[in-house]
């Protein structure tokens, strides 16, 4: 009955936040469906995602969503049919999150794949909650602080999408989490499986082998992590080929510049008393780089890094680094969501402070009745 109730409680917490998160990332970005009716397939919404006619360099994280599509197209049309039908009664989705699409490309194929996207970013989301549960019970914190600790990532982690966001982040939170997870428990097949399997949805995931180079304990020998090293570049950049090819003919390019942008964002005081509407209509959070959010986390990160062991701070850096760069030449403003790939180490080193927590911030008795 007590094994019941534990997961139980995980399922139902689970479930409602990974509904808050998915939920206040679609009211604010849905699936990119505003444009022009007359140029509206050669966007980058999910129409033009699944038809492949989505500009450069979107359309390279298109793979999923094609797929799903030409899944759909072979359904009998008398299903696809009746399957609208059901959709269309209410359209409640559609209304809700997808409301940029002109009417008359909201077609049955077309409908059903949002949908099953929708339901896929859903579980994939759910999915990476489990997985990092399990990531703070092997680092050897209990049942209560496993859970915080996932409940306390759901409160940051849509802030990330500050200057956008797309569905790939979800199925990219997935695979870094679970290919973290397996190459802490050791099972080094199944997490390079998944390295080829996730270099599919996005050009950069290629990067992930460099920085679970140093996760890898003192157990595993040289010899071996380069060789687990040497086998997910290839494959992860035979996935990358694959994604990145075909698409000559489409607008946009291989990258967008947005330097000297950066540039001009982050010299400016102003940028960083910023507020962000993310989490619900007329609901203002501050950016992370505000002090109300930057300075707690600078305290509690500055402690539980100490207390890290020096390979989930390799692996941090190996993870941060190559894509800071990228985002301080690609990315746009306080785009934080380009640090993704950072997000599995950060979570290992915050769990160094979870246990004190509130010593960390800790008061003496008078400062504490003042609160």
């Amino acid at each position: 009955m007590l094994a019941f109730a534990r997961y139980a409680i995980l399922f139902l917490i689970f479930t409602i936040s990974a509904g808050n998160v998915t939920n206040s990332f679609l009211l604010k970005w849905g699936f990119r469906d505003k444009g022009e009716d007359s140029s509206y397939l050669q966007t980058y919404s999910l129409t033009g995602m699944m038809n492949g006619t989505a500009p450069r360099p979107y359309v390279y994280r298109s793979t999923i969503v094609q797929l799903i599509k030409k899944g759909v197209d072979k359904i009998d049309p008398d299903v696809q049919a009746k399957l609208f039908m059901s959709i269309t009664r209410y359209d409640s989705l559609r209304n809700s999150y997808f409301n940029g699409i002109p009417m008359r490309y909201w077609t049955p194929p077309v409908a059903i794949t949002y949908h099953i996207t929708y339901l896929l970013v859903y579980w994939t989301f759910f999915i990476s909650l489990i997985f990092l549960f399990k990531i703070a019970k092997h680092m050897g914190q209990d049942y209560s602080r496993s859970l915080l600790s996932v409940v306390a990532f759901c409160f940051i982690y849509p802030l990330i999408f500050q200057q956008g966001g797309y569905y790939y982040d979800f199925f990219e939170l997935l695979g870094l989490v679970s290919t973290a997870y397996f190459t802490l428990k050791r099972k080094f097949y199944i997490s390079t499986f998944l390295v080829f399997i996730f270099a599919f949805n996005k050009e950069t995931f290629f990067l992930v082998p460099l920085a679970l180079f140093f996760l890898y304990d003192d157990k595993v020998g040289l010899k071996t992590k380069i060789f687990l090293l040497l086998t997910q570049l290839v494959f992860s950049l035979s996935a990358r080929h694959y994604i990145m090819s075909g698409y000559e003919g489409n607008t946009g390019g291989l990258v967008e510049w947005h330097l000297w942008e950066n540039f001009l964002f982050w010299i400016d005081p102003r940028s960083y008393f910023g507020f962000y509407n993310l989490v619900g209509k007329g609901v203002f959070t501050p950016a992370l780089e505000n002090p109300i959010i930057a300075i707690p986390l600078l305290i509690f990160y500055t402690y539980a890094w100490g207390k890290s062991e020096n390979r989930y701070k390799f692996y941090f850096w190996a993870a941060l680094i190559p894509v800071l760069c990228l985002s301080i030449l690609f990315g746009f403003r306080d785009e934080f969501r380009n640090l993704s790939l950072a997000i599995p180490a950060a979570f290992l080193i915050a769990l160094s402070g979870v246990s004190d927590f509130s010593k960390i911030f800790a008061m003496d008795e008078n400062q504490e009745s003042n609160l």
